[in-house]
């Protein structure tokens, strides 16, 4: 198994999203949270967090992905 400090989590601002978002930064992973930001709130508190990455995007629509 491989394991990477980069994590994407798509929905990442909803109320799942955003725990799942809390526990892989508590893990020290890097985390690039996707959502069309319907609800923003959830997230707040790690905007500004180093390991913490926003970008408003509804996956509905086309990404593309750079490694």
């Amino acid at each position: 198994m491989i394991d990477s400090k980069r994590v994407v989590v798509t929905g990442g601002a909803g109320f799942i999203g955003s725990s799942l978002c809390c526990k892989l930064i508590r893990e020290g992973k890097d985390v690039l949270c996707v959502d069309n930001l319907y609800t923003e709130k959830n997230i707040a508190q790690w905007l500004g967090n180093v390991n913490f990455e926003f970008l408003r995007h509804d996956t509905t629509d086309t990404f593309p992905v750079l490694i």
